[in-house]
């Protein structure tokens, strides 16, 4: 009894054991040829399958605007963000700022802003564009008595490539009135 015990647990010790060499592929072979599989026989049957590379994903989706360029919208000033980090209080042509501030409603309700709808990832906001337009966003958020603003699609600025440092050149510089400078 001590002896079948002894070859009952040699037996298992050795099917443990990873097999080694020719040794444990010869019996592997023996082993599945008895069994019926084809294991040691796939070499066998060497068929020719073309080798098709993975399609991979475009990086660069071509994103359909839900507005078409040159449509006029009616935004609330809150959802509106600056796409500079600047706004210049004096500019050539153009009203001061303190001046732009104190305008009626109806002045305001007669300036169209030039707005893009950028997309971070799935996240979508539109930004004003432009110098002008971003002067009159800023007078609209200091004046808070403007709650829609009246604008026009325009083209948004070229997809950034992931090279770029989007900490120094951001698509959107926020919609708070605090972050923007004003610059003489």
């Amino acid at each position: 009894m001590l002896i079948v015990l002894a070859i009952l647990a040699w037996k298992a010790w050795e099917n443990s054991q990873p097999s080694k060499g020719k040794a444990g592929a010869g019996r592997k072979e023996a082993q599945s040829s008895r069994e019926g599989g084809t294991l040691g026989t796939a070499h066998q049957y060497k068929e020719e399958v073309p080798y098709e590379e993975p399609e991979e994903e475009q990086e660069e989706v071509i994103e359909e605007s839900e507005h078409e360029l040159g449509e006029e919208l009616s935004l609330q000033v809150d959802d509106l963000h600056f796409g500079l980090p600047r706004c210049r209080v004096r500019a050539p042509g153009l009203d001061p700022m303190p001046q732009m501030i104190r305008w009626t409603p109806e002045e305001f309700a007669n300036q169209q802003l030039d707005i893009a709808r950028i997309h971070m990832g799935s996240y979508g906001v539109w930004v004003v564009q432009g110098m002008r337009s971003n002067r009159i966003l800023y007078a609209m958020k200091k004046n808070q008595e403007i709650p829609l603003a009246q604008c026009v699609v325009v083209e948004g600025p070229p997809p950034r490539k992931m090279e770029d440092d989007e900490n120094d050149n951001p698509d959107t510089y926020g919609s708070d009135l605090a972050k923007i400078q004003l610059i003489p």
